[in-house]
């Protein structure tokens, strides 16, 4: 069957032609065969004087029930369970949809928040290479407060990954450091070992920036 347009939008129209395929073709042949078989019968058993008769009777009732039958049921189909059908799909696309724009929108924010965790670190990076690394101890009397100056500062930069959900392997990585080569940073060599550990956690800071830069 067909859609023809009577002033109709073209949504209305595509929605009847969709209705019109859900609702199935009407087919007589199948039950138009079931009359052919009671015909048969009634020719075969009932008055020989009368064959003729009963057997185009048997044919336009066989016939006949089949056509109203399947056009009660294309009709059933075309105002019932075509339009039933229909609104679960939509209902299932509104669905999957939805959770598309949820996943989209969640992917968008998690993002947004690795992007400012990797803005916020590299500002942590540039005050610990300007206020830390190269601000060090300037004798050994000094270096109990540079020690807590850079204590702060990576308290500050562990208390920062965590707001952020960084994993525990991100925050070991930052605060723990154990082999690190030594750089002549300072003549003197405690500060110097302060130094170059201080160095290499920078670096391991920056790493952290960069993998949650977008």
């Amino acid at each position: 069957m067909s859609v023809r347009s009577f002033g109709m939008t073209n949504k209305k129209r595509t929605y009847l032609r969709e209705r019109l395929q859900k609702s199935g073709e009407i087919d007589v042949k199948a039950d138009a065969a079931i009359g052919l078989i009671a015909a048969g019968i009634g020719w075969i058993f009932l008055d020989r004087a009368a064959a003729i008769e009963n057997l185009v009777g048997a044919l336009v009732i066989g016939f006949g029930s089949a056509a109203v039958y399947q056009a009660c049921h294309f009709l059933w189909r075309f105002a019932w369970v075509a339009p039933r059908d229909i609104h679960f799909e939509n209902l299932g696309q509104i669905a999957r949809l939805e959770r598309e724009r949820v996943e989209l929108a969640q992917s968008l924010q998690k993002r947004q928040g690795d992007q400012a965790l990797a803005d916020a670190l590299t500002e942590r990076y540039k005050s610990g290479v300007q206020q830390l690394l190269n601000k060090p101890p300037v004798d050994e009397n000094d270096i109990e407060r540079w020690r807590a100056e850079e204590a702060a500062w990576t308290r500050d930069v562990l208390k920062l990954m965590k707001e952020h959900g960084c994993t525990p392997q991100d925050l070991n990585h930052v605060e723990t450091i154990g082999l690190f080569p030594l750089l002549l940073l300072h003549p003197n060599e405690t500060v110097c070992r302060d130094l170059s550990m201080f160095a290499v956690r920078l670096s391991r800071v920056a790493d952290i920036s960069t993998k949650y830069a977008g």
